[in-house]
């Protein structure tokens, strides 16, 4: 064998052996690209489903909001009724009574779904706020209840009064923990 051709055997073997190399470094520089763009794809999916679950929590505390608020603007209204009915009580509003109670019983069913709906999207700690306005609520409701009686029964003016004042002081609780759970919610919520 000559020198030539040994050049060459050594050259063609450093030339492949070169391929070899760059094969494997491109091999494993597609690996680790491959991998940083699934680390990409899982980042994604994981920030998509955080939002998702944020939109969900954030919609369910607005439409929980929100019925708690009708609850409460029912309550002014049958508050109306009652003032009417001391005045100058009549058949006419008993009925229209009757009727706001109805709305209110309709609102605050609505206010249990929504409960719900905000307590699936809630951690452990979220979980107290809410049902302290939902006690709230029905505390709210029972006493306007035994108003109701109080008024149509004729009871004394002052004890209706105190009565009054306790609803009153019930409705500032109720309106209050609202805002606490509003507090809770933001607080779980990342900024």
């Amino acid at each position: 064998m000559d020198s030539a051709s040994t050049a060459a055997i050594i050259g063609a073997t450093l030339g492949a052996g070169g391929a070899t190399l760059g094969a494997w470094i491109a091999m494993l520089g597609a690996r680790a690209q491959a991998r940083a763009q699934v680390e990409v794809a899982r980042i994604q999916a994981e920030s998509a489903s955080r939002t998702e679950a944020i939109s969900r929590r954030r919609a369910a505390f607005s439409e929980f909001g929100a019925a708690v608020e009708d609850a409460r603007m029912q309550f002014v209204y049958l508050e109306e009724v009652w003032e009417r009915h001391k005045r100058a009580p009549d058949e006419d509003l008993e009925r229209e009574h009757g009727a706001k109670v109805e709305i209110l019983n309709r609102s605050i069913r609505d206010l249990q779904s929504k409960e719900w709906a905000l307590r699936f999207t809630l951690s452990a700690a979220g979980q107290g706020i809410v049902t302290e306005v939902v006690q709230s609520v029905f505390q709210l409701h029972k006493q306007m209840d035994r108003r109701w009686i109080m008024i149509y029964t004729g009871e004394d003016e002052e004890f209706l009064q105190e009565e009054g004042e306790l609803s009153r002081q019930l409705f500032n609780q109720l309106h209050a923990r609202l805002y606490d759970l509003a507090e809770s919610i933001h607080k779980e919520l990342p900024s």
